[in-house]
């Protein structure tokens, strides 16, 4: 992604209100590849920085409360 395409990111995220914390996580999430299994803790039902991941083959599963003894 170009400095400018981050820029202009960065303050579309500021204008509907997210933090630069939040801004900032979703840039380094961008970088990283998810592949496999994939456990979301505390995610929710629909994580909004999920979108952000770029993905190969995965499947993910969403624990909300508690982790299944079989994912330990």
């Amino acid at each position: 992604m170009t400095f400018q395409a981050t820029f202009m990111q960065t303050l579309r995220g500021l204008w509907r209100g997210e933090t630069l914390t939040r801004i900032f996580m979703n840039h380094a999430l961008a970088r990283e590849t998810l592949h496999g299994r994939v456990i979301d803790v505390g995610g929710g039902r629909g994580p909004t920085y999920f979108i952000y991941f770029r993905k190969t083959a995965y499947r993910l599963r969403a624990v909300l409360g508690w982790l299944p003894s079989k994912f330990v």
